[in-house]
């Protein structure tokens, strides 16, 4: 089964796809000048679209509406209809099985490796093959001389390719990903780059579609088909990949299908046949350069874009080493020199009964040289380690950290309430969520200090596009113009707070590793509100 496919479309999806195909039929067949032989075969390049993003059950309506157009198509013999709607079908299949099934080929096509694979497996065997088959068919139907199949078979071959090439590269290209996305199914290629288009980039392609329709106008098209070929080379090296999809298929409508349809000619007419195998093959072969010369722009641009983001990385990799190094001293050191300070106070001091006040310290100069540490093993952690998801009881690991809690002052009189934990068994990056929990737990116990009844309350809920597990308490709460800066790394909105200023850093920073975000709600005096949001 195609793996991107759904179990079960909508009927209305089928029925449009029906439509679809029989208008593109009703259309393409204005283009014929022998029987089953046409210049511009739109089917073929909407069946291979819907192929990739349906699956095969696509083949039965392909084949049911080349069945019911057989006779407009100039086979008479209702006999032949069956038999004449399979080289069809089978080409659509073969594209499906070769690429995507065999290939495991990204329909869209975001780099070289991609559109080379498509162009071969997608395109060019199959419809070797089906070229071939339909030639002999219509031989054996006495629908062709066999004497002229090569002829007629070159001429196919070549007017199927380019329009079929023309117009499904810029709908793959550019409409898969958002397809894919109103499904919801589990396509996984190349994020497409958003290239960063200059301040005349609109006003130079108006140009450029401006020039082909003028020229479309003056120039015979069968004499200086290279003239429009050469323009097409030069927005791929301009612009890119996608830019230039577009642009041949409008040099197509342009120069072919427009003319065409105005003066109500077919090709027999607008070209003779020697012509009409020239032009086809010389604009097919500059269509195919400036399809290659543009993904190989578009791939060199991209790998700029991505070693320029490394770039950034490493950059802000180094700017917060710098901050963490110089904190990271700050922060163990004054615990040791506070334990050093204090076991120097235990050997001057001979009263016996402050060596308990003195112990009392070191243990909590110790605690928190312990907590540092241990934020800064996360640190390392979330930064090293990939994400890996397994199924975790939320409800469980909420216990387990507030347990790991109790040391802290004011736990004794927090109350926690974990009611509100709707999705209990999820799947997740464990190591991440706990590092996350862990500190918005402990912030939560740690502000609300001082309160008569401090109380935490855990949540857990789902929605159509995310989970939510939210951490609130009652507590001080965090005025507003902190808000912007308590995820920053090392960020404490008053010397008095304590800790590390490394927490809500870290928590952060899990997040992102997850796709996920957090969010903060809080107000002076009545508690903060932390939500985590994690996409389904």
């Amino acid at each position: 089964m195609f793996e991107n496919e759904k179990l079960n479309h909508p009927w209305w999806i089928w029925v449009m796809v029906f439509l679809l195909l029989q208008i593109s039929s009703e259309f393409s067949i204005f283009f014929l000048y022998t029987p089953g032989t046409a210049d511009v075969y739109l089917p073929l390049s909407i069946a291979l679209i819907l192929i990739y993003w349906l699956g095969p059950r696509v083949l039965i309506v392909v084949y049911l509406n080349t069945f019911i157009n057989s006779y407009f198509w100039g086979h008479e013999n209702i006999i032949s209809w069956p038999i004449f709607g399979l080289p069809e079908t089978l080409f659509v299949f073969l594209s499906w099985f070769l690429f995507i099934k065999l290939g495991k080929g990204k329909y869209g096509l975001p780099n070289l490796n991609e559109v080379i694979k498509y162009l071969l497996l997608g395109i060019t065997i199959p419809l070797t093959i089906q070229i071939y088959l339909i030639k002999t068919v219509l031989i054996y139907y006495g629908e062709l001389e066999a004497s002229a199949i090569w002829k007629s078979f070159i001429t196919s071959w070549i007017g199927d390719f380019m329009p079929t090439i023309v117009i499904t590269l810029p709908v793959l290209f550019y409409l898969s990903r958002h397809f894919d996305h109103w499904y919801r199914s589990s396509l996984d290629y190349t994020e497409q780059l958003k290239e960063q288009r200059h301040r005349y980039f609109y006003h130079e392609m108006a140009m450029f579609y401006i020039g082909i329709v003028v020229l479309s106008l003056f120039l015979d098209f069968s004499k200086y088909w290279y003239v429009f070929g050469l323009i097409s080379l030069i927005v791929a090296v301009r612009h890119g990949f996608g830019p230039t999809t577009l642009f041949n298929v409008f040099i197509l409508i342009a120069t072919y299908i427009i003319p065409a349809t105005i003066f109500r000619q077919a090709s027999s007419l607008y070209f003779n046949q020697n012509e009409l195998i020239e032009t086809y093959l010389g604009i097919n072969l500059l269509s195919l350069f400036s399809i290659i010369c543009a993904r190989v722009i578009s791939d060199y641009r991209q790998a700029q874009y991505n070693i320029q983001l490394e770039i950034s990385k490493v950059e802000k990799v180094n700017r917060e080493l710098d901050s963490f190094v110089y904190s990271v001293s700050h922060d163990l050191i004054a615990p040791l020199k506070s334990i050093k300070g204090l076991t120097h106070l235990i050997r001057l001091d001979a009263n016996p009964e402050n060596s308990l006040d003195y112990v009392a310290k070191i243990e909590e100069s110790a605690n928190k040289l312990d907590l540092f540490i241990r934020e800064i093993l996360d640190f390392s952690r979330n930064s090293r380690l990939s994400v890996a998801n397994s199924k975790i009881n939320l409800t469980q690991m909420v216990e387990e950290i507030i347990s790991n809690h109790r040391y802290i002052d004011g736990f004794e009189r927090a109350s926690f309430d974990l009611s509100g934990i709707q999705i209990n068994s999820i799947s997740i990056d464990e190591m991440r969520l706990k590092v996350i929990l862990n500190n918005l737990i402990s912030n939560a116990i740690k502000f609300s200090v001082g309160k008569s009844e401090p109380k935490i309350v855990v949540v857990s809920k789902k929605n159509d596009h995310f989970l939510e597990i939210s951490v609130e308490d009652n507590g001080h709460g965090i005025s507003i113009e902190y808000l912007e800066n308590i995820f920053n790394m090392f960020f404490r909105a008053s010397d008095k707070t304590g800790g590390s200023g490394l927490g809500l850093y870290i928590a952060k920073e899990a997040a992102t590793k997850m796709n996920a975000k957090i969010l903060v709600e809080s107000k002076v005096g009545s508690g903060s509100k932390f939500r985590l949001q994690i996409p389904q």
